[in-house]
């Protein structure tokens, strides 16, 4: 009996791994749906333009898309510029686990530099960290394949200055040819990353919940994103 049980146990232990996974993917993209939501209805508000990324505060802390900022790594969720949009706490991705750094904890980030801002459009750094020239609607080429927001992170790898190794909470995306080897959007559903140590390099047969830009999602693996993707006048994606 205990022999058949233990055969038993070990025929299901991959189903039940499975729906655990499943079910983490749904509880982030239903995050990722609420994020889309809150984002429109304030464009509504907004004469259709994206909230920027952030900005400078009158008491010199952080206005950030998901918080205000009241400590070096402690944000007041409830006063961010979409939180008024947004009905009480976002669900955290339960597979998002982080050290506290740029973020609200949700695990997702928002595309900064094309939509929050004009950053890696012009390559204008000069009034860092606050956030000008936001996009609108009306700028995006293709905006059903426009990257919005996505699963997000910082891994401050081990090859960097002061690097250790540890995953931390990050609230915002890059496209691809930002990356430098080390992915800020999060391919953590259905697989880990791997670090490679010697060329310097994560990779992940992974995916990250991705939340476009006309309100659909989709669990993308790293080699499905390109550059277009974030861009506003980005060349369509066939």
């Amino acid at each position: 009996m205990i022999a058949i049980i233990a055969i038993l146990a070990a025929m299901l232990a991959p189903v039940a791994v499975a729906a655990r996974k499943a079910v983490d993917n749904s509880i982030a993209s239903r995050t990722g749906k609420q994020l889309f939501t809150a984002v429109a209805i304030y464009m509504t508000d907004s004469d259709d333009t994206y909230p920027v990324a952030m900005y400078t505060g009158p008491d010199r802390f952080l206005v950030l898309w998901f918080g205000h900022q009241t400590a070096p790594h402690e944000f007041d969720r409830q006063a961010g510029i979409i939180s008024p949009y947004i009905k009480g706490f976002l669900q955290a991705d339960p597979t998002h686990h982080a050290r506290p750094y740029l973020g609200d904890g949700t695990g997702f980030g928002y595309n900064y530099g094309f939509l929050g801002s004009d950053f890696s459009m012009t390559g204008d750094y000069s009034h860092w960290p606050d956030c000008w020239n936001p996009a609108s609607n009306s700028m995006l080429a293709f905006p059903s394949q426009v990257v919005t927001f996505a699963t997000s992170g910082y891994f401050n790898a081990p090859w960097i200055p002061n690097g250790d190794g540890q995953m931390y909470d990050f609230g915002f995306i890059d496209p691809p040819s930002g990356w430098n080897g080390n992915p800020n959007v999060d391919f953590r559903h259905w697989d880990q990353r791997k670090i490679d140590t010697v060329n310097h390099k994560v990779t992940t047969t992974g995916r990250a919940v991705t939340v476009f830009a006309d309100g659909h999602l989709k669990s993308l693996h790293e080699t499905e994103i390109q550059d277009a993707n974030f861009r506003r006048d980005g060349e369509e994606i066939r």
